[in-house]
């Protein structure tokens, strides 16, 4: 184990009784992802959340998500029906030194660079 800077993205979709794929609306007017209020999870704009601190070690992150809603429209109620969403969470780490960020990670966005760049413990 070792400590590590951590970003992770939310994908959300939706699945048939047998675990297939399903081609139901993941917009967010269907689909209302609702945030903690953890201020340690930064939006980086780029589809990834990144935790503003290294993660040691074993250690858990604080929680990105509180719930979920689904907001089906009127009049679809039945298609919806007996479908299972799913929201995946994309997480990846990297050791905690510029040089494995900017080769792991080589397109972030300018300001997350800079807040990994400051954190306490990288490189």
């Amino acid at each position: 184990q070792t400590d590590a800077v951590s970003r992770v993205a939310l994908v959300p979709y939706w699945q048939l009784s047998n675990g297939s794929a399903w081609a139901g609306d993941v917009s967010s007017s269907v689909i209302e992802l609702n945030f903690s209020n953890s201020k340690k999870w930064v939006d980086g704009g780029d589809g990834y959340y990144y935790y503003n601190e290294v993660v040691e070690a074993g250690q858990p992150t604080e929680q990105l998500l509180s719930s979920v809603k689904i907001n089906i429209p009127s009049g679809l109620e039945e298609r919806y029906d007996g479908k299972t969403l799913v929201v995946d969470v994309k997480a990846e780490a990297v050791q905690p030194t510029m040089a494995a960020v900017d080769e792991v990670w080589p397109n972030l966005p300018t300001t997350i660079r800079t807040m990994i760049d400051n954190m306490d413990g990288v490189q």
